[in-house]
């Protein structure tokens, strides 16, 4: 009598199952329709031609075969000082007690603090330091990075420094 009360005081279950049952029974013997002939016909699309496909780039192919493993050697357009620069990122700023920036180096696991008048690691001089960015100078130009921003490819050009009022 148990089941019995048990149907009577959750029959919603018992659907659920009865139902699960029934539909799995009703799946296996139900077979499924095959499908026509000419329905594939009509589908128009075959495999093109292997001689059709191209398989890759010529440049790109190119590309990859002529790198090295250790990467691209110096080139004598990259011989100047400014390609030899360390990579560096601002990121963070700390405001309290006082200014300091937070610059990673490229391949360096520590973060330097960088004051202003600090040098950075590419030589450069850290004229300000606001809550969104810095300011600083390297060979005679002034030069901004912005906590977030990408680089400006602007930065790594040849600037003329601005001449000195006397």
């Amino acid at each position: 009598m148990r089941f019995a009360d048990y149907l009577q005081q959750r029959p919603l279950p018992v659907i659920v199952a009865a139902g699960v049952v029934l539909g799995l029974a009703v799946g296996v013997a139900w077979p499924l329709p095959e499908p026509s002939a000419t329905a594939a016909d009509q589908a128009g699309w075959h495999l093109p031609d292997p001689a059709v496909i191209r398989r890759y780039d010529e440049a790109q192919f190119t590309a990859v075969r002529d790198a090295t493993v250790w990467g691209a050697a110096e080139t004598p357009e990259e011989s100047d000082g400014a390609s030899r620069r360390p990579e560096w990122r601002l990121t963070g700023i700390i405001a309290n007690p006082e200014f300091a920036a937070l610059v990673a180096t490229a391949g360096d696991r520590k973060v330097a603090h960088v004051g202003v008048g600090g040098t950075l690691p590419d030589g450069g001089e850290v004229v300000r330091i606001t809550q969104v960015g810095i300011t600083f100078t390297r060979d005679g130009c002034t030069h901004e990075r912005i906590l977030h921003q990408p680089i400006d490819p602007a930065e790594h050009a040849p600037c003329v420094p601005s001449p000195t009022t006397p």
